[in-house]
């Protein structure tokens, strides 16, 4: 596991433990945080689960994740 992956990971524990976000405040919170494009990856999860999001980092390759980084996504969107 990377380190990107486990920051998300411990993230999504952190922002779990508040009973008062729902999933997709933590999803968006967690992407957010990241830089990561929460419409890429919802259209690549279908959801915003942060937990799905968990998984997807995880299996990423590290060459991967740049594709995902919101600073990119507007370039490939246009």
């Amino acid at each position: 596991m990377s380190n990107f992956s486990e920051r998300i990971e411990t993230r999504v524990q952190e922002l779990d433990a508040n009973l008062d976000l729902s999933s997709s405040d933590i999803f968006n919170t967690v992407c957010n945080e990241n830089n990561l494009s929460t419409v890429l990856i919802t259209q690549e999860l279908g959801c915003e689960c942060p937990f799905a999001l968990i998984g997807f980092v995880n299996e990423l390759e590290q060459s991967e994740i740049s594709f995902f980084l919101a600073k990119f996504s507007n370039i490939l969107s246009d």
